[in-house]
C-alpha cells in the first residue's frame, strides 16, 4: 500500500487509513512509523500489517495483537475466553467471533448466531426451513432424535434443553440448533402437542359450554354451563311464572299459577261472616263475638246483621240485634263479624 507522505518533514504524519502515526528521520533521509498512540482504536480491524501492533475494538470491547505466524497474519485476541459465549449487538458484526456467540443487529432487527464461520440469521433460518415445502411440519418433544426427519421439522431435546429445526440443504444437514434463546424458536415451537379426551363421569378431559338453549332445556348432561348462561336461564324459567291473584288462590282450583307467602297466609286467614267456632277459652278472639245472646249494634257489626237478621233476637227493634247463645260446656262459642 503507497502512502503519500507529505513535503513537510517537519511535523508527523499521520496515516488516515490505518491510524499510524510516522515521523521523518533526517540521518536515514525517510519516514519511520512512531508507536503513538500506542493502541489503534477502532470498530474495525486497522489496515496495519506490522505484527505486535495493538488494536482495540470498540464494539466487542475486546483487545487484540496482531501476530504472524508461517501461514498468515491475523488480530489475536489478548485474553479469550476458552468457555465464555459472547453476545453483543450494533449495526456491524463483531470482529473475530467464536463458534456459537450471539450477535443482535440494530439496523435490521434481526438476532444472529456465528457458525461454521458465518453469521446466521435464526429468525430467518427457521422462517426459511418453513417456506421450502407446504407439507405439515413434525414438532416433538423427546429425549432422542425422532426418526425420518424431514426438511422443517422441530425437535425439542428434553435431555439438553434446547431445540433443533432438521435441514437437508448442502450447506448443512441433519438437526440445527436453533439455540437458547427462547423468542427465535418460539415463532415454529409454541406448545407440545397433547391430545385430551373428551371428558365423562370417569375420564378427565375436555367439555363443551352448552349453548343457551341447552341451558334452557335442561336435558343435556354432558355440557357444562357459564355463570351467564345459568343467570339467563333462571331468569327466563323465573318470568314464565304467573302469581295467582287473592280471589284465586281462596278458591284453590287453579293448578299453574304461583302463590305468594302473603296471598297464602290472606287466604287462610279468611273466614265467612257468621261462622260460629268453638273454643276453650271465654276470651274473644280478634274479629269474633261471643256467643251469650248479647245485644250489639246493627251499624257497627252490619255484615254479621245482614247475616243473621232479627233470628237470634231483633233487641231494641230499632239500632241492635241479638247473637246467638250456646251455653254449652265445656267450650265457648264465637261468631265471626
Amino acid at each position: 500500500m503507497a502512502l503519500n507522505f507529505p513535503t513537510d518533514t517537519t511535523l508527523p504524519y499521520i496515516d488516515p487509513a490505518s491510524g499510524l502515526k510516522y515521523l521523518y528521520n533526517g540521518e536515514v533521509g525517510g519516514w519511520e512509523t512512531a508507536i503513538q498512540p500506542p493502541v489503534v482504536i477502532s470498530p474495525v480491524p486497522p489496515a496495519i500489517k506490522i505484527p505486535g501492533f495493538l488494536w482495540w475494538d470498540t464494539i466487542g470491547g475486546s483487545m487484540y495483537v496482531l501476530y504472524k505466524d508461517n501461514d498468515s497474519t491475523q488480530w489475536v485476541e489478548t485474553s479469550p475466553s476458552a468457555t465464555a459465549i459472547s453476545t453483543s449487538s450494533g449495526p456491524i458484526s463483531p470482529f473475530n467471533a467464536a463458534e456459537g456467540d450471539f450477535w443482535y443487529n440494530t439496523v435490521s432487527r434481526r438476532l444472529h448466531i456465528y457458525t461454521e464461520g458465518n453469521w446466521q440469521d435464526m429468525i430467518q433460518e427457521v422462517l426459511d426451513h418453513y417456506q421450502v415445502t407446504q407439507r405439515e411440519r413434525n414438532v416433538s418433544f423427546s429425549h432422542f432424535k425422532p426418526f425420518d426427519a424431514s426438511r422443517g421439522d422441530i425437535w425439542y431435546d428434553r435431555n439438553s434443553s434446547q431445540a433443533y429445526i432438521y435441514s437437508d440443504i448442502p450447506e448443512f444437514t441433519g438437526w440445527k440448533q436453533v439455540g437458547g434463546v427462547r423468542d427465535a424458536v418460539q415463532q415454529a415451537v409454541t406448545t407440545e402437542a397433547v391430545e385430551v379426551p373428551s371428558a365423562t363421569n370417569e375420564v378427565e378431559g375436555t367439555v363443551r359450554f352448552a349453548t343457551q338453549a341447552e341451558v334452557n332445556s335442561g336435558t343435556g348432561t354432558k355440557t357444562v354451563i357459564s355463570p351467564g348462561a345459568l343467570k339467563a336461564a333462571i331468569e327466563n324459567y323465573v318470568s314464565q311464572i304467573e302469581t295467582a291473584n287473592s280471589a284465586e288462590v281462596s278458591a284453590g282450583v287453579v293448578d299453574n299459577k304461583a302463590v305468594t307467602p302473603a296471598s297464602l297466609q290472606a287466604a287462610l286467614k279468611t273466614v265467612p261472616v257468621g261462622t260460629v267456632i268453638n273454643h276453650v277459652s271465654s276470651a274473644p278472639r280478634t274479629g269474633y263475638l261471643l256467643c251469650d245472646g248479647q245485644e250489639v249494634s246493627r251499624v257497627t257489626y252490619s255484615d254479621l246483621y245482614s247475616e243473621c237478621g232479627n233470628h237470634f233476637g231483633a233487641g231494641d227493634g230499632l239500632s241492635t240485634f241479638n247473637l246467638p247463645n250456646n251455653p254449652s260446656l265445656p267450650f265457648y262459642s264465637f261468631i265471626k263479624y
